[in-house]
């Protein structure tokens, strides 16, 4: 579905991704397998779906496969034997004459350059996208971004050759091969059958899909959807649950298209997209135009139900306490849901019809109640983004010793702190630590209650592997913040003196 618009440039996609139960075979009922099972109460009126495996057995297994599961992640992989190729060849046609057409032509991961189009003759260089798998395991861009890399890195250290072309195949454990093909066939002649009363229906075998109830089926469907990711800036991917939802900000558009009649019809991927004039998002209604009336009638719909209960406990006298805390738990929940993203662009009269069942509430109890005005403003202003306060600094050691960096974050909602350590120089490109090194250890500390966050990264013995900038990264609901430190490693202690003396100089 699609909500286009024009006034604030915003589009908004959504659909919906579900793994499906659905048989597809149906077979005659194996006597021998012919037992009781878990009971899933999924019909009415004492229809029930019967499991024909032990629903006990189902849920011992099911436990079996998520803790193997978990352990084969951070087991060990698989040594290959990588086929290396020399990056010179492959480079030794560059910055060569070639001829568009019949003529001399580039080696294979160049192509040819022509400042001039009409001009047949141009020079050979990298394609911009013909990806090599470096030896490291990498895998990079082209073949020049393989030879930038390896222009920066120590002289002394082995260069990265091409193993292949294209992407570097994941490398797989034996063990996670094990639980690959142990969840298979978990997963595999699944059968079931559906009891009404004393009657018992043949068996079906699902074929697809996941047991409903099974441990596994949430873990499973998270890392079925993992690779579906957002390739642009401008449009952020969001995942509740088995609901994906693409948001995207039009700027700088014609916003005439959108008034056109009859609407230009929207395609993804040859596949229409229907447009309509309003969606319901995690309970807010979102409209074409962004009013928020028909969100706000629905919530005062949902208030008015409940104020029946309030006044049934007002009936049978209850504390006026008790129905405050009823009051605030059942009809004020209702009436804030998501206040931080309508009540700005609420108008005068749908506030006044919202505080009116505010004062309906306050006639019943008995007490003043917060106004949905203050409300709105606390629960405004009690979230900041993430603020670094103490930035991690530069340290200075020799190898074999215990360095440590820290950094300090405040935010509300407390920030997540997590470590980075840069890599390849000035790409900006970030790769996260290892957790599974014995020298190397990353902790955090920090409450709710001053939302406040302070992380460490300990590294004992010291090594020149170590060595570098790394990134304190903050996050939070409301953005995220970063500071860089370093860690040197030095020959002597008293190296420390001069280099700390060069670095001051240069600033």
């Amino acid at each position: 579905m699609t909500v286009a618009a024009p006034e604030g440039g915003a589009s908004l996609h959504s659909s919906d991704s579900r793994l499906s139960s659905r048989p597809r075979q149906r077979s005659e009922l194996d006597p021998e397998q012919d037992q009781p099972g878990l009971h899933l109460n999924q019909a009415k009126h004492g229809l029930h779906i019967h499991k024909c495996r032990s629903g006990k057995m189902a849920v011992v297994r099911g436990l079996l496969l998520l803790v193997a599961l978990v352990v084969a992640v951070g087991s060990d992989p698989v040594p290959v034997a990588p086929v290396e190729t020399p990056l010179e060849p492959l480079l030794s046609g560059e910055e060569q004459p070639c001829v568009r057409g019949a003529g001399p032509r580039c080696a294979p991961g160049l192509e040819c350059f022509r400042a001039d189009k009409k001009n047949k003759v141009g020079v050979c260089r990298c394609k911009s996208t013909y990806e090599v798998c470096g030896s490291d395991g990498v895998t990079y861009k082209n073949t020049c971004a393989l030879k930038s890399a390896n222009d920066r890195r120590d002289p002394e250290v082995q260069a990265v050759t091409v193993k292949g072309k294209g992407r570097c195949p994941q490398i797989i454990s034996a063990q996670q091969k094990f639980t690959c093909r142990w969840i298979t066939d978990f997963l595999t002649d699944q059968r079931q059958c559906v009891q009404l009363g004393k009657n018992v229906s043949t068996t079906w075998t699902i074929s697809i899909g996941s047991p409903q109830g099974c441990v596994l089926s949430p873990l499973l469907f998270s890392l079925y959807t993992n690779c579906c990711t957002s390739s642009h800036d401008s449009v952020k991917l969001i995942k509740f649950a088995d609901d994906t939802t693409l948001i995207g900000l039009i700027s700088g558009g014609d916003e005439s298209v959108y008034r056109r009649e009859p609407p230009l019809p929207l395609a993804l991927t040859d596949s229409p997209i229907t447009t309509v004039d309003s969606i319901r998002f995690l309970g807010t209604t979102i409209t074409q135009d962004l009013k928020w009336e028909p969100s706000i009638s629905s919530l005062i719909k949902k208030a008015q139900q409940r104020m029946y209960f309030l006044r049934q406990l007002k009936k049978a006298k209850l504390p006026a306490q008790m129905m405050v805390q009823f009051y605030t738990a059942i009809i004020e929940s209702i009436l804030t849901s998501s206040i931080t993203v309508w009540y700005a662009g609420a108008t005068v009269r749908d506030r006044h019809r919202l505080q009116r069942i505010v004062r309906s509430a306050e006639k019943v109890i008995g007490c003043s109640l917060p106004s949905l005005q203050d409300l709105y403003v606390s629960r405004t202003r009690g979230r900041a983004a993430p603020r670094i306060v103490t930035p991690p600094g530069e340290v200075y050691n020799v190898s074999g010793s215990q360095v440590y960096l820290s950094c300090e974050a405040v935010g509300v909602p407390t920030p997540v702190l997590t470590w980075n350590k840069v890599v390849n120089g000035g790409k900006k490109k970030v790769e996260l630590l290892p957790g599974d090194r014995d020298n190397l250890a990353v902790q955090t500390r920090g409450g709710p209650e001053k939302h406040e966050v302070t992380g460490w990264v300990l590294i004992s013995p010291l090594t020149e592997a170590e060595q570098g900038p790394y990134e304190c990264h903050a996050s939070n609901s409301q953005g995220e913040a970063s500071a860089v430190g370093a860690i040197h490693v030095v020959q002597s202690l008293d190296d420390i003196t001069v280099k700390r003396v060069l670095k001051d100089e240069e600033l």
